[in-house]
C-alpha cells in the first residue's frame, strides 16, 4: 500500500492488516452499509498491472478472454488470463490512463500472474510492472454515489463499465469508472492527493468501509474474481464472463482459446 496513504487512512481510524483495510472500527454497520446505504472503500486489496509501450494493445490481445481494443480512455471491460488448458488462472478489471492499460486483480495473484504474463513477452515491445502502489484506488458506492460524485468531479459515467477521465493529464487526473451493481458504484484511480480529496469531500454521509463489503458489492453484482484458492478451477464460463462482455469469441488466438471456443 502507498505509505501516504496508508497514513491517511489510519488517521482516519482504519484498522490495517498487512495491504488491506480490514475495517473502520465498525465491521458489522460497514456491511450494513454496503447493503443499504452510501459507502466509500480503500481498494488497496486489489493489485495493479501496468502494461506499457506501443506493443502492450497487442501483447494483452493474445493473451486474455476479452477484446483489448474496445478497452478504451471511455470504457473498461472485464477478463480472464487462462492456462493453455482454458482454466482461469486470474481474472480483471482492466482499463487505461493515459497510454497504458491497467490490469486489476486481488494482490494475492498479482506476483505470480506477472511473472507467468512476462515468460510470454518474447520480443513483444512492452513492458509488465506491478504499478500497485504509483496510485491510490477507491471505490464509491450508495443511492447519492452519482449526485456526490458529480458535484465533486463535475461528470460520472452514466452505463455499466464507462469509463471518464478527469483532469488535464494522467498524472493529475482521475479514472471513474462505473460498475455494475442495483444501485450506483463507481471506482477511482489517481494520485494520492487527488484521492484524499475525492475521499474528504464525500464527508460523513458516506460511511467508510473496509474491504469485505466491497467484496459483498461485487457478489450481490455478479462480479467474479480468482483468488489463489480457486486458480485453474474454472474455465471463463462458468464464471459467466460470457455474460458479462468478459469473452471475445470472434477476436482471434489467446491462451486457452481453443478450449474456451469449444466450451461455447
Amino acid at each position: 500500500m502507498n505509505v501516504e496513504w496508508s497514513a491517511f487512512l489510519q488517521q482516519a481510524g482504519a484498522v490495517l492488516t498487512a495491504d488491506r483495510v480490514s475495517h473502520f472500527d465498525r465491521p458489522e454497520s460497514e456491511l450494513r452499509a454496503a447493503l443499504d446505504g452510501n459507502l466509500r472503500c480503500d481498494l488497496s486489496h486489489w493489485g495493479l498491472i501496468a502494461a506499457a509501450d506501443s506493443d502492450n494493445e497487442s501483447f494483452l490481445q493474445g493473451q486474455l478472454t476479452c477484446d483489448i481494443r474496445q478497452v478504451t480512455l471511455e470504457r473498461s471491460l472485464i477478463g480472464a488470463y487462462c492456462s493453455p488448458k482454458g482454466r482461469a488462472l486470474a481474472s480483471f478489471r482492466l482499463f487505461r490512463r493515459g497510454d497504458d492499460l491497467y490490469l486489476e486483480l486481488p494482490r494475492e495473484l498479482l506476483e505470480s500472474t506477472l511473472a507467468r504474463l512476462r515468460r510470454y513477452l518474447l520480443r513483444a515491445k512492452a513492458t509488465l510492472t506491478d504499478a500497485s502502489d504509483t496510485q491510490v484506488g477507491i471505490g464509491v458506492a450508495g443511492p447519492n454515489a452519482a449526485a456526490r460524485l458529480t458535484e465533486i468531479l463535475g461528470q460520472v459515467p452514466t452505463t455499466v463499465n464507462e469509463v471518464v477521465q478527469t483532469g488535464a493529464s494522467e498524472s493529475t487526473g482521475i479514472t471513474l469508472i462505473r460498475l455494475p451493481g442495483s444501485t450506483p458504484r463507481f471506482e477511482l484511480h489517481g494520485a494520492m492527493r487527488e484521492m484524499q480529496a475525492v475521499w474528504e469531500a464525500l464527508g460523513s454521509e458516506f460511511v467508510p468501509v473496509g474491504a469485505e463489503p466491497w467484496r459483498l458489492l461485487d457478489i450481490l453484482a455478479g462480479i467474479p474474481t480468482v483468488y489463489p484458492e480457486t486458480v485453474e478451477a474454472f474455465v471463463p464460463q462458468m464464471l459467466n464472463l460470457q455474460l458479462l462482455d468478459g469473452i471475445k469469441f470472434k477476436k482471434g488466438c489467446y491462451t486457452g482459446q481453443e478450449v474456451v471456443a469449444r466450451t461455447h
